[in-house]
């Protein structure tokens, strides 16, 4: 969902969602797995199971002030055994959008932990599904596995451990480096 910029007045504008809405399913979707990367989650289509968001985005000038908070919970595998487990994501956002032709977004530079606060904006409108993957990807576990905190196992058949195949096998080719470590 856009909200446009010139719907966003000084007061502020006042944003509520829950799992009914296709940008917060949308933004669900995206905790799962890396872009790009094959997955085994069966769940990877489904949106959220529950979501409570509440946003107030206040304008200041061409930046864009977005805060509230964020309570999701969705379904997904674990990234050790691939259980179904259900994930809790919930906390307080607050991140500044900043418009396009920012110095910032103009260079190469490595991002510090004061850099995570701030995002860009395209100068027409803001968007709500982008604004909140990036708060489910901060406030979100990088792997998920089943006895982590905010995770429940849907299942409780075995223990929350690698496949036996997944420890097969391996890489068939010569290893590079391998000359590296006959230097005398």
């Amino acid at each position: 969902m856009r909200i446009p910029m010139d719907k966003i007045h000084q007061p502020g504008l006042k944003l509520t969602a829950d799992q009914t809405d296709d940008w917060v399913n949308a933004s669900a979707r995206s905790v799962r797995g890396t872009p790009g990367e094959p997955t085994q989650d069966p769940h990877e289509e489904e949106g959220a199971k529950s979501a409570a968001i509440a946003f107030m985005v206040r304008r200041r000038a061409d930046q864009l002030h977005v805060t509230g908070s964020v309570n999701v919970a969705l379904l997904c595998a674990c990234d050790r055994c691939g259980a179904s487990v259900q994930l809790s994501i919930a906390g307080n956002i607050d991140q500044l959008y900043k418009p396009p032709g920012d110095n910032e977004t103009e260079l190469d530079h490595d991002l510090e932990v004061g850099d995570m606060d701030v995002g860009w904006h395209d100068g027409k409108a803001l968007d709500l599904e982008m604004v909140l993957s990036e708060a489910l990807a901060l406030l979100g576990p990088d792997r998920v596995f089943c006895e982590d905190e905010h995770v429940s196992r849907i299942s409780e058949d075995g223990p929350c451990e690698l496949p036996e195949n997944a420890l097969q096998g391996g890489p068939t080719r010569a290893n590079p480096f391998a000359a590296l470590l006959d230097l005398e």
